[in-house]
């Protein structure tokens, strides 16, 4: 009897050990699991975070050139507005909407290169015999044509006008490509210790108003467009509903680039000509209708006093 119940405490002893001993096991699966899942959700977001944005030395003009080139071969350019000079919130709102548009610009270049290879070739071709003869193709050879002065005529001005329509299809071929010749062509002139102009083959760019990259408050250089020009001065957007309209009217280009960029990859027309026509057709009726409502509030902030 004594015996019996001795084996029958030992047991009791022995059962009450393996409920233990897989509890234990459970509370180490259970651990392990834990282990496992958070470091599938750590390993999920640093493969899928977004990387930090890449940075662009402004420190010189010559550094803001450089960054410029660096952010079309990286992709980047959309950031090209962040080397633009804004006087206010207003004009930097602006200019994120250019930078936008910008992006979808490259977007339409890769895919006219894609569709009209030829064609973008041929215009590569012309503009290295334009090159060697002296003759500039590219569009900042156009704009280094000085501005004012007796308008051009007979053969100067069909020259011209061949060159800035020559310009204006490489935009759509290749809309960077001056960035990838700026290290030989693109230079800066210092005119004091915070402002440089910029030259094209040594040339001043838009004469004789020309381009500068100044520096601003926060030590970095900055691209100021020329905005000051005759023609463009008194258009300059002074109120909230100008900005706005400003903005309206970036899109509008915008919207055209992103139409044509889809109707190219689907193969809707047949030659970077038709192209161009069609764009110009796309942007004519919204645009105008833009600088209608521009007009307008121009005209409203003059009744009210503002200038």
């Amino acid at each position: 009897m004594a015996e019996q119940r001795g084996a029958g405490v030992s047991g009791t002893d022995l059962g009450s050990k393996q409920p233990r001993s897989v509890a234990r096991a459970l509370a180490a699966w259970g651990a392990a699991a834990v282990v496992v899942f958070v470091v599938g959700l750590v390993g999920a977001w640093w493969f899928t975070r977004e990387p930090p944005p890449r940075f662009y030395d402004q420190s010189s003009p010559e550094a803001v050139i450089r960054s410029a080139k660096a952010m079309v071969e990286n992709g980047d350019a959309r950031r090209l507005s962040e080397l633009l000079y804004a006087d206010g919130e207003g004009m930097r709102r602006v200019y994120a909407r250019v930078g936008l548009m910008l992006e979808h610009l490259y977007e339409l270049g890769v895919a006219v290169q894609a569709r009209y290879p030829s064609e973008v070739e041929a215009l590569a071709k012309q503009a290295r015999e334009a090159a060697e003869e002296g003759r500039g193709a590219s569009l900042l050879d156009g704009f280094s044509m000085r501005m004012g002065g007796p308008p051009p005529r007979g053969a100067d001005r069909r020259a011209r006008e061949e060159q800035m329509s020559g310009a204006i299809k490489r935009v759509f071929a290749d809309p960077f490509g001056w960035l990838a010749e700026s290290e030989a062509r693109l230079g800066v002139v210092m005119i004091h210790d915070e402002m440089s102009a910029l030259t094209w083959d040594g040339t001043a760019i838009l004469p004789p108003v020309g381009v500068v990259v100044q520096q601003d408050w926060d030590g970095k250089w900055y691209v100021v467009p020329p905005l000051n020009l005759p023609m463009l001065s008194r258009y300059l957007p002074r109120t909230a509903e100008e900005y706005s309209i400003w903005e309206s009217i970036v899109q509008v280009f915008n919207n055209v680039i992103v139409d044509l960029t889809k109707e190219v990859e689907a193969g809707k027309h047949a030659s970077l000509e038709d192209l161009s026509r069609s764009a110009g057709e796309k942007a004519f009726f919204p645009a105008a209708m833009a600088l209608v409502a521009y007009e307008r509030a121009m005209a409203a902030r003059g009744r009210s006093g503002g200038g």
